[in-house]
C-alpha cells in the first residue's frame, strides 16, 4: 500500500510589485534654451512596427543636425514597454493558442537555435539592446525608463523576472539529472539581474537606463514619466497624473495619445499672476498586426512627443500623431512642420480577398426530377 502524504504543497502566490513615482526615484534634468526633447514609447521590440520607428529616428537625427548648429543638445526619452514580454517568454514556455496566430519574429527564431533556456534569453536580450541603441544616434543622450506596471500591458519587470524564475526551476532540474543528454540550462552561466546588463548598455555614456517606474523632471516643471493611472478616455489619465504631482506631466502608459494647455489664476492682488499648465500622453509604436490581443477599445493612436525648450525652461511641443494617408496608404507624420512619409506603404488588411468556388449545375437536370416529383423544393438530393 502507497504511503499516504499528509502534507500540504506549498504555494506561493506572487504579487505583483510596483512603486510609486518618488519611491522609483524623480531624477533633475536641466536643459537650456533651444534644446529639444523627444519621448516614444510603447515600442514592444520584436512585436514593432519598423515603419513607425524609421520615421520616429529621421525626426530624431533632424532634431540632432539641428541642436549640433547651435550648440544646443537633443534629448530622448524612452519610456516601457519597449521589449514585448511574450515574446520573452515564448522562449521556453510555448503557449497553444489558437487565436494569435502569427508567426514569431525572426530575433526569437534565432533566440531558438541556441541550446539552453540561459543562451535563449541571453541572445534574445542582445537583440534588445541593439535596438534601444537605435535612437541613441550621434549627439543625442538617451534615457530608457523600463516599465512595471499591472495593467495588463507587457513591461520589462515581468520579462527580467519570469527569466530569473524559469532559469531557476531548469537549473534545479539539471542539478538534479546529471545523466540527462540534453541539458535545458547551464550551471555555469548566471543571468544578469538589471536590464541594463541584460541589454548591454553598461559604461555607456550617452545611454542611461533609470529604475522601474521612475521619472524625469525637466527643468523643475515637467515630469516626464510612465504613468501610474489608466483611464479609458485619452486625455484622462495625463490630468489625474497632473492631480497627483502639480507638476506638467508627459507620460506613456498604454498608448493613448493627446495633449493639453490650459492657464489658470494664482492670484489677483495685487495684479494678476497666471501659470501655464500642460499635459501630453504618448502613444504606441507596437505592431497592430502582430499586437492584436492589446485590442481597440481604449482608443489606443500611435504618436511620438516633441518638445523645445524656450523662454523660462517652458516645453513648446505637443504630440504628433502617425496618420495614414488616404490616397497612397502610407504612414505619415507631421511634427513642427515638417512631414516624414514612409517609402512604401505598410498598412495593407491583414487579410485577403475571399473567393467563391465555381458552382457546376445541370439546370435541364433539376428541372426533371423537380417535375417527376424526384426532387423538392429545398432537398439536399442533388441527383
Amino acid at each position: 500500500m502507497a504511503k499516504k502524504n499528509n502534507t500540504f504543497k506549498q504555494i506561493t502566490i506572487r504579487e505583483h510589485p510596483v512603486q510609486s513615482l518618488f519611491e522609483a526615484g524623480a531624477f533633475g534634468l536641466d536643459l537650456a534654451k533651444g534644446d529639444q526633447l523627444v519621448v516614444v514609447g510603447n515600442t514592444l521590440f520584436p512585436n514593432h512596427d519598423e515603419s513607425k520607428v524609421q520615421l520616429t529616428l529621421r525626426h530624431i537625427k533632424d532634431c540632432a543636425k539641428q541642436t549640433a548648429l547651435t550648440g544646443n543638445r537633443t534629448v530622448v526619452v524612452m519610456l516601457g514597454p519597449i521589449v514585448d514580454e511574450e515574446s520573452a517568454k515564448s522562449l521556453w514556455n510555448k503557449e497553444m493558442n489558437f487565436i494569435h496566430t502569427a508567426d514569431d519574429p525572426q530575433v526569437v527564431k534565432d533566440a531558438l537555435k541556441q541550446r539552453g533556456y540561459d543562451k535563449r534569453i541571453m541572445h534574445f536580450w542582445k537583440a534588445c539592446g541593439k535596438f534601444v541603441k537605435r535612437f541613441a544616434i550621434p549627439g543625442v543622450q538617451l534615457f530608457y525608463i523600463p516599465s512595471h506596471i499591472n495593467l495588463g500591458m507587457p513591461n520589462e519587470h515581468d520579462m527580467l523576472e519570469d527569466a530569473h524564475t524559469t532559469k531557476r526551476v531548469l537549473d534545479n532540474w539539471t542539478a538534479n539529472n546529471p545523466e540527462a543528454t540534453d541539458m535545458p540550462s547551464s550551471l555555469g552561466i548566471s543571468l544578469p539581474e538589471s536590464i541594463e546588463e541584460a541589454f548591454g548598455l553598461t559604461g555607456l555614456e550617452n545611454i542611461q537606463v533609470l529604475p522601474f517606474g521612475a521619472g524625469i523632471f525637466v527643468n523643475n516643471n515637467t515630469i516626464v514619466t510612465l504613468g501610474g493611472f489608466r483611464r479609458r478616455q485619452p486625455g484622462d489619465a495625463p490630468h489625474v497624473q497632473w492631480e497627483q504631482t502639480g507638476y506638467n506631466v508627459i507620460m506613456a502608459t498604454d498608448g493613448k495619445s493627446s495633449s493639453a494647455w490650459w492657464t489658470r489664476t494664482d492670484s489677483n492682488f495685487p495684479e494678476s499672476v497666471f501659470k501655464e499648465m500642460s499635459v501630453y500622453q504618448v502613444g504606441y509604436l507596437w505592431n497592430r498586426k502582430v499586437n492584436g490581443h492589446l485590442g481597440d477599445y481604449h482608443r489606443r493612436a500611435s504618436s511620438i512627443g516633441s518638445w523645445v525648450v524656450g523662454h523660462a525652461g517652458i516645453l513648446h511641443g505637443r504630440v504628433a500623431p502617425i496618420l495614414i494617408g488616404k490616397r497612397d496608404r502610407k504612414l505619415q507624420l507631421l511634427v513642427r512642420g515638417k512631414t516624414y512619409v514612409e517609402d512604401q506603404p505598410t498598412t495593407a488588411p491583414n487579410g485577403r480577398q475571399l473567393t467563391l468556388a465555381p458552382v457546376d449545375r445541370d439546370v435541364d437536370r433539376e428541372s426533371a426530377q423537380f417535375r417527376s416529383g424526384k426532387r423538392t423544393k429545398g432537398s439536399k438530393n442533388a441527383k
